[in-house]
């Protein structure tokens, strides 16, 4: 599948998203994807897989291999943990359920700051609160319509200091915020169609057996978060921003 690459991408600091795979990893067990989850990808994994309005921002979490062995899909109501520590800068409406921006101060390049957005989520925090790494900030959000309940990651820098960004994932394609692949380094073996039917009838947490393997395990947290890595999501929506950003439509 076509991937987009003419986007101006930066990296992620290394070790960042290490120690936040490697926590889930050792709560659920190995998440696998398809190249429809993936930063960049040009059509959606989901359904008839047809094309996205714009190239995805960031990473699709759906599918893993829990510790007993057996081929999972995340569930609403399940748990998501801040990246890094920061302050909740934006809340607003996708086309699931709720996006939580976090702002991380403290990691710094060039006139930027770095940023975290989770997608498709119920948030348990609000704009202005000050987060820790690995805090429970959201849940899974239930299924809607249009997509099977999953988890949705985006890494941005923005302009340090910035005041009047207008959050919104249609901001969030274009100037000034610059995009990163969340998980440059991560291991992952990618299929050429997605490896299950997402169709609820299989039952809760449970998926169709796949047709190929997968098993990129996150790799252990030994890597310097202060060191840089190679660069290499969801379909734009709409809704109403509150924090820093202010509103936007």
């Amino acid at each position: 599948m076509a991937e987009a690459s003419s986007w101006p991408v930066w990296a992620v600091p290394q070790g960042a998203m290490e120690h936040w795979l490697a926590d889930y990893a050792r709560e659920l067990g190995e998440f696998t994807f398809t190249p429809g989850m993936l930063f960049g990808s040009l059509e959606t994994w989901w359904g008839p897989c047809s094309a996205r309005h714009t190239p995805h921002e960031g990473v699709d979490f759906y599918t893993y291999r829990n510790v007993a062995g057996a081929q999972c899909t995340l569930q609403p109501g399940m748990p998501v943990r801040s990246v890094l520590g920061g302050t909740v800068v934006a809340v607003f409406m996708d086309f699931i359920g709720s996006t939580v921006a976090i702002c991380h101060p403290d990691v710094t390049q060039d006139g930027r700051t770095l940023h975290t957005v989770f997608g498709h989520v119920t948030p348990e925090v609000a704009a202005g609160q000050a987060v820790v790494a690995g805090q429970r900030s959201a849940t899974v959000a239930p299924s809607s319509r249009r997509a099977p309940a999953h988890l949705h990651l985006t890494a941005c820098w923005l302009p340090t200091g910035v005041r009047d960004f207008a959050f919104g994932w249609g901001a969030l394609a274009g100037p000034p915020a610059l995009l990163a692949d969340p998980m440059p380094i991560a291991e992952r073996q990618i299929l050429q169609r997605p490896p299950f039917d997402p169709d609820p009838r299989v039952g809760p947490g449970r998926a169709r057996p796949q047709t190929g393997s997968t098993a990129p395990r996150a790799p252990p947290a030994t890597a310097d978060p202060t060191a840089q890595t190679d660069p290499t999501d969801s379909p734009p929506a709409q809704g109403t921003t509150q924090g820093t950003g202010g509103t936007t439509q």
